[in-house]
């Protein structure tokens, strides 16, 4: 199946030489519109609601006052926290008196002690997950009926958001994009704040219609709702006019094969021969021209590309000329790791005296590598420069210095994770969410065991070391807690206590 946003769908099955079935059924029934001054404007319809002059506010109290729940998209982590902040400041007496679920016999008072104590025990669980700045702020917010939701929290986090709003107890989430994408949370109104997100050198760009009917897809709750409603915020009628035209009656962009970018054509094509689904050059042929790519375009653009990856494969030892995959290359394809990583991985790993190889040589080795997202480097981050020189030795060689800082600032936190820093240290320093921290610990695990594994294979001298450090990013602890952390239910915190009794 296919998502009601692909505009092309017709392409796609001509491709897999299938029946297209098209529905546009919904469980509940959508409209689009955008908000501006306090009006609700649909097409052929405009609806006034209560106002005073802010649009977001008087958006969801206006939801709140019908018994809904509201999800709002911004385009930054940054503004849904300030978003949810504020709503929470605006909303906190509305939220207690429309809470759903509550005995209706109850007199007022009883009502709102009741849901005073619900809030309380929905901050009490956010802030058992961990006490960081960010967990602070989101169990102040949900105080009040209402939350923020990005990918810088932790999972449980997140976790305790979306129950609480499935529930009842938060009515109102202010979110980044991610929330859209995968995760059935629908409410009765959607609002998307802000259509435009920033781009690195292109800056402010509105965002694609696929993007927005996946935001706009969230409002209505089966059985629940007679209908959802999304809206786009405007500042004036000119600006209502366009956002009507482009993205409420626009069509949805197609989708394109990405197969010509030359990181996925190495993973494809290592892939295709390591598998055996592929045991030629003939076969090979055939196997990019029944790819969605050539269905497009002629295959024969890809040629150069083909040709410039397969000579890198050869090079790199992973397939033989005749483009049998070698057992390094059958290795790299069970990791599932960009044949690039396994490349920069191998080559310096050799070209590195065991002895000469410390933690942070294998924490920069692993940042180094294209699977690893690093972490962004800001002005204010001028000790990063500092600690590139102070431990200059220990870092693998890198030709780009912007790539460097970045790798460095990455390496750098794991080094502090694996030194048992606390986390909310760890994020007020690096300027992430616990999420983040996470997020890095678990991406670096992983690829410090594909590390481990090639050592092993080439029978390289840092094999031991590498494990050993790939257990301590698991636990987030030092060398000397490794045995304690083998039992059961004893997290590195636990661990550094029972280590200080003598145990």
């Amino acid at each position: 199946g296919l998502s009601a946003t692909v505009a092309n769908a017709r392409e796609v099955a001509s491709w897999l030489s299938s029946d297209l079935v098209e529905s546009r059924w919904r469980p509940v029934e959508l409209k689009e519109g955008v908000i501006c001054n306090g009006e609700l404007h649909f097409p052929g319809e405009t609806v006034s609601i209560p106002s005073r002059r802010d649009d977001l506010v008087d958006l969801v109290e206006d939801t709140m006052n019908q018994g809904g729940q509201i999800l709002i998209f911004e385009s930054s982590r940054r503004n849904a926290e300030a978003t949810a902040a504020k709503l929470a400041r605006v909303v906190s007496k509305r939220t207690e008196k429309t809470r759903q679920g509550l005995d209706l016999g109850q007199n007022e008072g009883q009502r709102k002690k009741q849901g005073r104590v619900q809030e309380s025990l929905l901050s009490e669980k956010v802030l058992a997950t961990g006490e960081s700045e960010t967990g602070k702020k989101l169990a102040e917010c949900v105080k009040s009926g209402v939350a923020f939701h990005h990918a810088g929290l932790l999972s449980e986090q997140r976790a305790i958001v979306e129950r609480g709003f499935r529930s009842g107890e938060i009515r109102a989430i202010a979110s980044t994009p991610t929330l859209a994408a995968g995760l059935n949370l629908p409410a009765r109104r959607v609002l998307i704040k802000s259509y435009k997100r920033y781009e690195g050198a292109r800056g402010m760009v509105a965002i694609p219609v696929m993007e927005y009917r996946q935001m706009a897809g969230r409002a209505g709750r089966p059985g629940l709702d007679p209908r959802g409603e999304s809206f786009l915020m405007a500042k004036n009628d000119a600006e209502t006019r366009d956002l009507l035209d482009h993205y409420v009656h626009g069509e949805p962009e197609e989708i394109f094969s990405k197969l010509a970018m030359e990181p996925a054509l190495r993973t494809h094509l290592l892939s295709t021969m390591a598998t055996g689904f592929a045991k030629d050059a003939e076969e090979l042929k055939r196997f990019v021209d029944s790819t969605f790519y050539a269905h497009q375009q002629d295959a024969w653009h890809l040629d150069a590309t083909i040709e410039t990856v397969l000579d890198f494969l050869i090079e790199s030892q992973m397939i033989e000329p005749d483009l049998r995959p070698t057992p390094l290359g059958a290795l790299v394809s069970r990791l599932y790791i960009d044949p690039l990583t396994a490349r920069i991985v191998v080559d310096n790993l050799r070209s590195k005296e065991t002895t000469k190889i410390t933690d942070l040589t294998l924490l920069h080795l692993i940042t180094m590598t294209p699977d690893m997202d690093t972490l962004y480097v800001q002005a204010s981050d001028g000790w990063v420069e500092e600690f590139i020189d102070q431990h200059y030795g220990e870092f693998c060689n890198e030709d780009n210095y912007d790539w460097m800082m970045r790798e460095a600032k990455t390496a750098a936190l794991l080094l502090e994770w694996i030194g048992e820093a606390e986390e909310e240290k760890i994020a007020d320093r690096f300027r992430v969410g616990p999420g983040d921290i996470r997020r890095v610990a678990e991406t670096a695990e992983w690829l410090m065991h594909s590390a481990g594994r090639l050592s092993e294979h080439l029978e390289l001298g840092a094999t031991f070391r590498i494990y050993q450090l790939e257990k301590r990013i698991h636990f987030g602890a030092g060398p000397d807690l490794l045995s304690l952390l083998d039992l059961k239910g004893v997290g590195r915190v636990r661990a550094r206590k029972l280590h200080r009794a003598g145990y």
